[in-house]
């Protein structure tokens, strides 16, 4: 009988593992949601509170530039998609996957494309590190490459 106890309560725990993991996957995904909904309404403000972490912590790694702090990372953002008649495109994220959801912190892989209305389509692929904060999970590190 004690067996059967011990195999029902490892059973149990497996089981609300996987419920965590999947609810965490979940709460991932709609965190990618918002910022795709933020950023197509050409809110970059709303985009980086979604899904970043704000600290001085959070580090944005593109090609050869790397950019560390929240601050840091919108000014980049707002340079290169909002200043100088520049424009923000349409914001569109597939092959999205969420691995290694462990307690606290998880890994998002997919790839992003913007379609612009003047100027020629950019896309590339991303890989995000995130972590389960007061405010939800935050993007901490985003490691983004371009075709």
């Amino acid at each position: 009988m004690r067996a059967l106890t011990l195999a029902l309560s490892g059973l149990l725990l497996l089981a609300s593992s996987c419920r965590s993991s999947a609810h965490d996957e979940a709460a991932i995904l709609l965190v990618l949601r918002e910022q795709r909904d933020a950023w197509n309404a050409g809110d970059i403000e709303e985009f980086m509170a979604r899904g970043y972490w704000r600290s001085d912590e959070l580090l944005f790694v593109s090609g050869e530039s790397e950019h560390k702090g929240y601050d840091a990372v919108l000014k980049r953002y707002r340079e290169r998609y909002t200043e100088g008649g520049a424009e923000m495109g349409r914001l569109s994220f597939t092959d999205l996957l969420v691995t290694g959801v462990d307690g606290a912190e998880a890994t998002a892989t997919g790839r992003w494309d913007l379609d612009f209305e003047r100027s020629e389509d950019i896309g590339g692929h991303f890989t995000l590190g995130l972590r389960l904060l007061p405010e939800g999970w935050r993007i901490v590190r985003d490691e983004t490459t371009s075709d």
